[in-house]
């Protein structure tokens, strides 16, 4: 039978204060979603960096602002892994090696520096320092990501020796009984040869990957791996690879890119670190404009599409997670003043709603504190002063950042099911919006609630409504907003550290120990059942749940097929509000019927077959 497509539009208007608004038309398909997330979409890095400068993993506030998190990937990994040694001998609290790294191919004769993504410094990992690590990630609720040194230890002909150093750390892993739940072998290999001299063929990674995964089934460890970790893209290299790994037996893989939508920084005088060369005719990443040009992210897409097109073509998509395992907004440490600011949230609203539409399977962010490499602070982490490792400075006026309480927030409002859009307006420069299924943890959540996630990068407020299949249009009462502002109003306030919720005076913060309050956790945000006019403020961010809008996705989301084959049937042969109800009890019935009977030793099953419960 013909198939019903189902687009959802949502009008956006926006123009100059005091204007005339445009419409924004975005067309949002809620019959057919993308993908349905799980619980590991969100994750999180620590970059391998702060282990040099001994940072603090026991310190009970970041372990708290870490764990609200939670669930999550942890990965500790970057530049500086390449340079980690294991030394179980080395006395608690050495952790900061020769440099440079004597063992690193060329790199000295290079000159190459921080600033190019090579680390000179040798960082030494002992038992107590690795213990540490696997204790924190799971005193945090959070998966362990390990990212071996794959640059210290090869053999004369290039393939990598594991007895060198790596099978050590293992062998101590098993006989611990320590927990890593995925391990990855170097960052960003693609580059070798700019940093060290060297090429290395997706064939060799692969076979060198192989012989990780070999070491640790021996020694009854998780075989779970995640590579190449790439920079950039490099065609011949990923299909190197992707065949190299199908042809030595394939398997589960999460597969690695990274990206910075950004750019390198570069600044513009007066700017105490202006970039030489850069005068008025040149746009500095490190500017108001750039982080504010939302077509930046958008592009992103290209670049996932291209490794999704190899993977379709070389791999085997069935057995590939695809990983944007490295991201924040600029490359190379961020940018002062920018990066963990309020502003940040433009980019990283956007992003996290453009990965997961382009059939992405997970992205982790780039830092939650401390460094960036080894000799600079990382300018784009979630918490902290750029570089902390240990001490106060995690709860204060400017941190957790602002990008941290989106993030919280995301999670709670945005579901798994993920629908995809399509703006078709000049004005959609300044205007994106990201609508899915609303999370059963949203505020009045249930059959088919969406949650608008909304980027308005301009300065004139935005007035959205929203239509389904068939035109009818979207209940926006009643909703519950969640609209995040800087400090203050214009253009200044957004480069600095405030954000607030619904126009609160008071900026959202932690408290004192790293929980956060019980009123950000269980806000409803601004409730609204009597306007049908739906306005966002300029030059903001946040989310809208309208619990009333029925979309067929989100009605049928994780439900039997049976459910879904008769209400597919129904919302062809009706009109759309009557479908939709017999839709919904039509569910209800095939829930019915899908129940286990009951045990008359047992009693009841304990199967929960609630009508809203969305966790299936």
């Amino acid at each position: 039978m013909r198939s019903l497509v189902a687009c959802a539009c949502l009008v956006l208007a926006a123009g100059a204060r005091g204007g005339v608004p445009s419409p924004v038309i975005i067309s949002v398909n809620d019959s057919a979603p993308i993908q349905t997330l799980d619980d590991f979409y969100l994750g999180f890095n620590v970059d391998s960096g702060s282990l040099y400068w001994g940072i603090q993993l026991t310190d009970p506030v970041f372990m708290r602002l870490v764990s609200n998190l939670a669930p999550a990937q942890l990965r500790f990994g970057g530049s500086a892994s390449d340079s980690i040694w294991y030394t179980p001998s080395t006395p608690d609290g050495q952790t900061r090696g020769p440099s440079p790294d004597p063992l690193a191919p060329n790199a000295v004769a290079a000159g190459l520096t921080n600033y190019s993504g090579y680390v000179a410094e040798v960082t030494l990992m002992n038992n107590g320092l690795w213990r540490s690590i696997t204790e924190f990630a799971t005193a945090v609720g959070m998966r362990l990501l390990w990212d071996l040194n794959a640059v210290d230890f090869r053999t004369p002909a290039g393939a990598f020796d594991i007895q060198a150093n790596t099978s050590a750390l293992l062998a101590y892993t098993a006989a611990a009984g320590l927990q890593v739940a995925n391990w990855e072998l170097g960052n960003e290999p693609d580059i070798y040869s700019k940093h060290f001299g060297i090429n290395i063929t997706g064939t060799q990674l692969v076979a060198d990957l192989r012989t990780v995964q070999s070491a640790l089934a021996a020694l009854g460890l998780s075989t779970a791996v995640t590579g190449p970790s790439l920079a950039t893209f490099a065609m011949p290299l990923v299909q190197d690879y992707l065949v190299a790994w199908e042809a030595t037996g394939g398997g589960e893989l999460a597969f690695s890119a990274h990206a910075y939508p950004l750019g390198p920084p570069t600044y513009l005088a007066p700017s105490p670190y202006a970039t030489p060369g850069f005068t008025a005719e040149h746009v500095a990443s490190c500017s108001v404009g750039n982080y504010l040009n939302l077509t930046r992210v958008s592009n992103l897409v290209t670049y996932l599409n291209e490794f999704s097109a190899v993977v379709a073509a070389f791999g085997n998509p069935s057995t590939t997670r695809l990983v944007l395992e490295e991201t924040a907004s600029n490359s190379l440490g961020g940018c002062i003043g920018f990066s963990d600011r309020f502003i940040s949230g433009f980019y990283w609203m956007n992003v996290l709603g453009v990965v997961a539409e382009a059939s992405w399977a997970q992205i982790n962010r780039q830092d939650l504190a401390g460094m960036s490499f080894t000799t600079s602070g990382s300018q784009y982490t979630l918490m902290g002063f750029p570089g902390w490792t240990n001490g106060s400075g995690l709860v204060t006026s400017s941190s957790p950042h602002a990008d941290y309480f989106t993030t919280i927030l995301w999670r709670r409002l945005m579901g798994r099911t993920v629908l995809g859009s399509v703006v078709s307006s000049a004005a959609s420069a300044n205007l994106v919006a990201h609508v899915w299924c609303a999370s059963p943890t949203a505020p009045g959540s249930g059959l088919g609630a969406v949650t608008v996630a909304y980027i308005n990068a301009g300065n004139g407020s935005a007035t959205l409504s929203l239509s389904g299949a068939g035109g009818m249009a979207y209940a926006t009462t009643p909703r519950h907003e969640f609209f995040l502002t800087a400090g203050s109003q214009g253009y200044d306030g957004l480069t600095g550290y405030a954000i607030h919720l619904n126009g609160a005076q008071e900026r959202l913060k932690a408290n004192a120990d790293g929980s956060l309050p019980a009123s950000f956790l269980s806000s409803a945000g601004r409730l609204v059942t009597r306007s049908d006019v739906l306005i966002v403020p300029p030059l903001s961010y946040g989310f809208v749940v309208l619990p009333a809008a029925a979309a067929p996705a989100c009605i049928l989301q994780g439900q039997p097929a049976e459910a879904h084959s008769a209400a597919a049937h129904v919302r062809r042969a009706l009109p759309w509000g009557l479908a939709a109800v017999v839709a919904a009890l039509l569910l209800l019935y095939a829930r019915h019927r899908s129940r286990p009977p009951r045990d008359k030793a047992e009693g009841l099953s304990l199967t929960s077959y609630g009508a809203f419960d969305h966790t299936k």
